[in-house]
């Protein structure tokens, strides 16, 4: 038993050091979408565990904003780009963030700041090359950071 909860230690730690120490910077550089999970996968939906309309679509964290860079067959790019950054952004740990009604609440999530043209996204860092991007529409987007 004293075995598996040193594993189990051991495999959170790297989560918990990167938690600590998130920031926007560590965000910077291109990142696919890998995956779409449903916040809530009860009642009406906009969106459907790994839903073509953003499997693949590629969006860029710069300092001066966010851009979605690449869009797919369903939801191209033109439509994507409605939800570009053009300001830079910021992000609020959500601990930090005393009374929010729009914002996702994730324990250890950054909420993602852009003046006020976004006011959902909440960036949850998984490792160094993953994050869940909690999105619009109750939807939950795996980034995988773009080795390219």
């Amino acid at each position: 038993m004293q075995h598996i909860l040193i594993i189990v230690a051991a495999l959170l730690m790297p989560f918990t050091a990167l938690a600590a120490d998130f920031q926007y910077s560590n965000m910077l550089g291109k990142w696919v979408v890998r995956g779409v999970r449903l916040v809530d996968e009860s009642g009406v939906q906009a969106l459907l565990p790994n839903d073509a309309q953003y499997m693949g679509a590629v969006i860029e964290f710069r300092g001066d904003g966010i851009s979605w860079i690449k869009g797919t067959k369903s939801r191209p790019l033109p439509v994507l780009s409605f939800f570009n950054c053009t300001q830079p952004p910021k992000l609020a740990s959500l601990h930090r963030i005393e009374r929010d009604e729009y914002a996702y609440r994730v324990d250890g999530g950054y909420k993602v700041m852009c003046g006020s043209r976004w006011d959902v996204p909440v960036l949850l860092p998984v490792d160094s090359s993953t994050v869940l991007l909690y999105w619009y529409d109750g939807g939950i987007l795996l980034l995988r950071r773009n080795k390219q």
